[in-house]
C-alpha cells in the first residue's frame, strides 16, 4: 500500500489561463479557457508552509507564466524557500531584466520552446514570427549567465515533434550545442486535439516509421555534439517489461503523481496532477494541507492505480493509453475533451505547416 507524503514533493502552478501566442500544437488553441484570468498572489503567499516542505516547485503547468502580471514578485516569494524551481516559456518577455532576475534568483532550470528555426514555419507553428526576439532572449540569458559566473538556470530548448518539423531537429542541436545549453534539447511528441492537425501526428501508423528514423539519427547526432537530447519517455516502444505488464493488467501505466505531487490553477482549484479535471479542493476555502489529506483526494489515490480509475486517468496523454490507443496507430485526442473545457469550433482549417 502506497502512502502519500506528508507534504506534496511537487507543486505545479498555474499561474494563468492565457498566453501571448497561438501555437497551433498547444490544447489553449482547440479549447476554450474562458475569460483571461491570473492567479491572485495572495493565494501564493498562502502556499507558504506547503514551499516550505517542498522539493520542487514548477511556475508553469498549461500555460504562458511571464504573462503574469506579478511574475517577478511570484518568483521573489518563491525563491526563498529550499525547493528547485522550474519553468517553461515561449521566450517572447523573457527579458534582459527579468533574465538578470532569474539568474540572482537562482531558477534551476528554464525551458524554452522552440520548435523550427525556419522563419516561415516558426511563424505558422506559433502564430506569428518572433523567432529573432526569442533568440534574441535565449542568446543574452546565456550571456548574463556568463558574466555572472553562474550556471544556473540550466537551459534547454523543447521542440514538439510533428511530421513536417523533422529536419528541424539537427539544427536545433546544433544551436543547442553553439550555446552549451546544460540540459540540450527536449522532445516532446505533438499529439493533435484538431482534426485538421490528425496528418501531423508523429506516431500515426503512416509517420511512426520516419520519426523512429529521424529519432535515432538525432540521437546519434547529438552524442556526437556531446548535446544532451531527451525523447518524451512513454511512447514508441520505451516502456520497460514491469510497465507493460502492469498496462495489461489495468490499461495503464503505473501513476505516483497523486501521493506526491499537486497541481494548482489559476483560480484555487486543486488537483491532482496537471492533466487531471477532478477538483479536489480550492485554496479560497481550504488550506493546502487539508486539502492533502481531504477524503475526495485519498479516494482519487485509492483507485488511479486500479482498472478503474479517475476519469481523467483513462485519457490521461501521460499514460499513452485510452485517449490515444498506440496500438491501433493513433495519436489524437480529437473529438475527446479530455480537459472537461468547452473545445473551440474549427471553422476553418490550420494552414499547412509545409515549408517548401
Amino acid at each position: 500500500m502506497i502512502s502519500p507524503t506528508p507534504w506534496p514533493e511537487t507543486i505545479d502552478l498555474s499561474l494563468t489561463n492565457f498566453c501571448n501566442l497561438q501555437c497551433i500544437f498547444c490544447h489553449s488553441t482547440a479549447y476554450d479557457f474562458g475569460k483571461p484570468q491570473s492567479i491572485p498572489i495572495e493565494l501564493i503567499y498562502k502556499l507558504e508552509p506547503a514551499f516550505k516542505h517542498a522539493k520542487s516547485v514548477t511556475l508553469f503547468n498549461r500555460f504562458e507564466p511571464l504573462v503574469h502580471p506579478r511574475f517577478v514578485e511570484i518568483f521573489a516569494f518563491i525563491s526563498q524557500f529550499p525547493c528547485s524551481l522550474y519553468f517553461s516559456t515561449n521566450g517572447l518577455n523573457l527579458t534582459e531584466a527579468l533574465s538578470s532576475r532569474l539568474i540572482k534568483g537562482k531558477l534551476d532550470y528554464l525551458t524554452i520552446s522552440i520548435s523550427s528555426l525556419c522563419a516561415d514555419q516558426y511563424s505558422k507553428l506559433y502564430g506569428k514570427n518572433v523567432l529573432p526576439i526569442v533568440l534574441k532572449n535565449l542568446r543574452t540569458i546565456v550571456r548574463l549567465k556568463k558574466a555572472s559566473n553562474s550556471s544556473l538556470p540550466r537551459l534547454r530548448i523543447m521542440v514538439v515533434l510533428m511530421k513536417n518539423n523533422l529536419d528541424q531537429l539537427i539544427p536545433i542541436i546544433d544551436l543547442a550545442g553553439e550555446l552549451k545549453l546544460e540540459e540540450g534539447v527536449a522532445i516532446n511528441y505533438f499529439l493533435s486535439h484538431k482534426e485538421s492537425l490528425l496528418s501531423e501526428n508523429p506516431l500515426s501508423s503512416e509517420n511512426h516509421g520516419a520519426v523512429e528514423n529521424c529519432l535515432a539519427q538525432s540521437k546519434a547526432y547529438a552524442r556526437k555534439k556531446d548535446v544532451k537530447l531527451e525523447v518524451q519517455a512513454g511512447a514508441s516502444g520505451e516502456l520497460t517489461e514491469e510497465q507493460q505488464s502492469f498496462i495489461q493488467k489495468t490499461g495503464h501505466k503505473f501513476c505516483m503523481e497523486p501521493f506526491r505531487r499537486v497541481s494548482i490553477e489559476h483560480n484555487g482549484d486543486v488537483k491532482a496532477c496537471s492533466v487531471a479535471n477532478e477538483v479536489l479542493g480550492n485554496l479560497h476555502e481550504t488550506a493546502i494541507d487539508k486539502i492533502w489529506w481531504n477524503k475526495d483526494f485519498n479516494s482519487f489515490r485509492t483507485t488511479v492505480n486500479t482498472a478503474d480509475p479517475p476519469q481523467s486517468c483513462r485519457n490521461c496523454w501521460h499514460c499513452r493509453q485510452g485517449a490515444f490507443q498506440i496500438e491501433n496507430g493513433e495519436y489524437s485526442v480529437h473529438g475527446q475533451n479530455v480537459m472537461d473545457v468547452p473545445k473551440r469550433d474549427e471553422k476553418k482549417a490550420v494552414n499547412e505547416i509545409i515549408v517548401d
